[in-house]
């Protein structure tokens, strides 16, 4: 319908024969703010078959108004003891230049052997600039924070309402968190590399492949929306321009 779910059946299946489960909270592409309920079942899982987590939460502070996001670890201890959490400022504060990131691992034997294997590779020690900027945004940048999502969320909504009012064949999901919008293009009954060239050289616009994403992108596109209204505005003319017309 208009959202996205856990195949949770699946997964049970999967997890079977699986060590480590990849999360994505907040999810990119789709947008989706995983809620409590979800995220409880997917522990129960994790636990059952004594799963591994990371927890890829690098868009954990970009959640839209309305909703909220929920750290994985921070469900229960027994989950945390079992939970690699990855955040970085990059994201929200497009610092993605100074290459600074974190993992944040409750328990010590799990955070021995990570840090001893970062230790052997030269990698942990991060850079001068990124730490400074890093603490800087995150101890000062609430306020910028804020207005930023909500320029992002009103980019959101012209943007859904121009693609549902003038290219109802484009299916819409509407991000819970992220500045990101995804976009389906199925019903215009093009295959994806047809997609992609009538995006590029007839709409002149670079949006993601939803491919680049894996199985499930066929025929669907992902928007970025962090930019100026003004460049929104353009974009859904661009793409009404061509795909009125199909």
């Amino acid at each position: 319908d208009t959202t996205y779910t856990i195949d949770f059946d699946l997964l049970e299946k999967q997890a079977k024969s699986a060590r480590l489960l990849l999360l994505c909270n907040p999810h990119n592409p789709v947008g989706r703010a995983w809620n409590r309920d979800e995220l409880e079942h997917l522990a129960k899982i994790c636990l059952k078959h004594d799963l591994l987590v990371l927890s890829d939460e690098i868009h954990a502070d970009l959640v839209l108004p309305g909703f909220r996001h929920q750290v994985f670890a921070d469900l229960s201890p027994e989950i945390a003891a079992k939970t690699v959490t990855a955040h970085a400022p990059s994201k929200t504060f497009n610092l993605a230049g100074l290459a600074t990131s974190s993992l944040i691992i409750s328990d010590e034997g799990l955070r021995k052997k990570v840090v001893d294997v970062y230790e052997k590779l030269h990698v942990g020690h991060g850079n001068l600039f990124g730490i400074t900027a890093s603490n800087a945004a995150f101890s000062q940048g609430d306020s910028w924070l804020e207005e930023m999502l909500d320029y992002v969320d009103n980019n959101v909504k012209f943007a859904v309402g121009f693609l549902r009012e003038k290219l109802p064949l484009i299916r819409v999901y509407v991000p819970e968190a992220t500045y990101m919008v995804w976009l389906d293009f199925g019903a215009y009954g093009m295959d994806d590399a047809e997609l992609k060239r009538c995006m590029i050289e007839d709409a002149g616009l670079g949006l993601s492949p939803g491919l680049m994403f894996g199985t499930g992108g066929e025929g669907c596109m992902r928007i970025n929306l962090a930019c100026p209204l003004e460049t929104v505005s353009l974009a859904m003319e661009k793409l009404y321009a061509v795909f009125s017309e199909l």
